[in-house]
């Protein structure tokens, strides 16, 4: 018998953490969560599962049940050097994006950002730099024109957790795993903190700022990092959700141009992008709102002149 200590957040930590319950030839020894309210912490806790607070696993290793595989999945915690020195060669994480170019953190909406047409997730062995053990499996789909950052995230992990599961199942019959070095002469590695400025900058081209908005939109979730937004005076904070190319203009880069339909044009470096969903503190912009701003903004309608950041690439 195989025994797994699974860990990990959320509807897909648990579908593998069921896959190795229900095998004859597996032995979940335990979970590892801080979601004591998520289905991942209520399911184990129903089929009295030992469960360990992934706060405390990295500092009290002596908690960790006897197990032969560590599995994570979706883990927002970094593991220790220590825990891992438990599972020699025996410890696999499923990453939601492409290695070695997409390491580290929300690298879903960095694939969206960065304009890739394709992105994937990858099934790598743990080592103590993050994200730059021997590769097992990956898997590649496109990148649809309507994804946004919650769609990518949720499809890294709904094809990358069968991927997973199919590699638990090759563990749970003998076979030998697969082992290829990364190349991390390619390797980036995206952190948290690179991606907290949601602040659109009209000086971007107009590609860049609907890929910008679409990444940092998790409606209707609140998203891990930013949702990309412009300050207002009658409104305050403006976030978009979700635009469009629009029509050519001879305007300077952020200039709120005529309503087209329910929706305002606002001029950027190559052209003109159409604000489909955008909302304030109080609801959802609407055609009313564009003019009271419009009109608030006086002849040049310069939406903002604030020295913005460029986009991290």
């Amino acid at each position: 018998m195989t025994r797994f200590l699974v860990i990990g957040e959320g509807f897909f930590a648990k579908k593998v953490a069921e896959v190795i319950f229900s095998n004859e030839s597996g032995i979940l020894s335990a979970i590892s969560t801080n979601g004591t309210k998520s289905t991942f912490y209520s399911w184990a806790k129903v089929n009295n599962i030992p469960i360990i607070k992934l706060d405390r696993l990295n500092n009290e290793i002596e908690l960790i049940p006897q197990s032969d595989w560590l599995i994570c999945v979706n883990c927002p915690t970094i593991i220790s050097p220590e825990v891992l020195a438990l599972f020699p060669k025996r410890a696999l994480n499923l990453h939601n994006g492409p290695l070695p170019e997409y390491a580290g953190l929300h690298v879903h909406q960095w694939g969206i950002r960065s304009g890739e047409k394709e992105f994937g997730a990858t099934i790598h062995f743990m080592e103590p730099k993050v994200d730059s053990g021997e590769i097992v499996e990956k898997c590649v789909f496109p990148i649809r024109q309507f994804d946004t950052g919650l769609t990518i995230f949720r499809r890294s992990f709904h094809f990358g957790t069968d991927l997973l599961i199919e590699t638990i199942n090759k563990i749970l019959s003998g076979e030998t795993l697969a082992r290829k070095s990364q190349d991390l002469s390619r390797r980036h590695l995206y952190r948290h903190s690179d991606a907290l400025n949601g602040r659109i900058d009209w000086n971007w081209s107009k590609r860049q700022i609907i890929d910008f908005i679409r990444a940092g939109n998790y409606h209707p979730l609140k998203s891990p990092t930013y949702t990309a937004f412009f300050d207002s005076k009658p409104f305050g904070r403006i976030e978009v959700l979700r635009a469009e190319q629009a029509e050519p203009t001879a305007n300077s880069a952020g200039i709120l141009e005529v309503l087209d339909g329910d929706h305002p044009c606002v001029s950027c470096s190559d052209g003109s992008v159409k604000l489909i969903y955008a909302r304030h503190q109080s609801g959802v912009m609407g055609r009313d709102d564009w003019k009271k701003l419009s009109k608030s903004l006086g002849n040049q309608r310069f939406i903002s002149r604030k020295k913005m950041i460029k986009i991290y690439v």
